[in-house]
């Protein structure tokens, strides 16, 4: 017999077999199609500039340690601003307040890199005179509570020491146009790290 005519044969039976299950090949291909989706759903691009570096160069490494222990490589910066007047005001206060919190709250974040207006780190400090004569420096957290809404006195204590601490008007509190922006930052780690007793430090996804 021909090899043309066993060939044909051969496609002619692969043909009858298919149409005969073609509801199995649907099947197949429907459940291939939905685990392919599944998978490109859950897919991740993780992008992180600090491994294109030769990781066994001496100063990549010394960076990376550097990076590990105080932070630096994976650093977000939340900027918040206001149309009219300053951030000097209940609402934004109340916002920039919430937020702080949420960021030092969430998985990976290195606390001691949280810098905002909102943060224990962020000081109100004024030389006062007691009653006795002697001197006395307030050294209080800037925003350790929003002022109420209408308590002007409160929100002016806020602008008196945001204006009047380096540290915070300029690198926290924009200068120009004058205080109507403010900044929160923070570092993440993205790979396990122990502390010195030992614990895996939470960390969370470059991404």
């Amino acid at each position: 017999m021909p090899k043309m005519v066993i060939r044909e044969r051969a496609l002619e039976a692969i043909a009858r077999f298919i149409i005969r299950y073609s509801l199995v090949f649907l099947a197949v291909g429907a459940g291939w199609l939905a685990a392919a989706t599944y998978l490109c759903s859950q897919f991740k691009l993780y992008d992180e500039p600090g491994s294109w570096a030769p990781p066994t160069h001496p100063l990549v490494k010394r960076t990376k340690e550097i990076e590990e222990r105080f932070g630096g490589s994976n650093h977000v910066v939340v900027m918040v601003t206001t149309r009219e007047g300053d951030i000097f005001n209940h609402a934004t206060l109340e916002k920039v307040k919430r937020i702080t919190a949420e960021i030092t709250g969430m998985k990976g974040v290195i606390p001691y890199t949280v810098r905002s207006i909102a943060d224990v780190n962020a000081r109100y400090m004024k030389a006062e005179k007691l009653e006795t004569g002697e001197d006395f420096i307030e050294n209080k957290p800037l925003v350790e509570q929003v002022p109420a809404e209408g308590d002007e006195a409160g929100i002016e204590r806020i602008r008196w020491g945001a204006k009047h601490n380096p540290l915070i008007m300029g690198p926290l509190v924009s200068v120009a146009p004058d205080g109507k922006a403010t900044v929160i930052e923070a570092d993440f780690r993205t790979e396990p790290f122990k502390d010195t007793i030992g614990n895996v430090l939470p960390y969370t996804d470059p991404v």
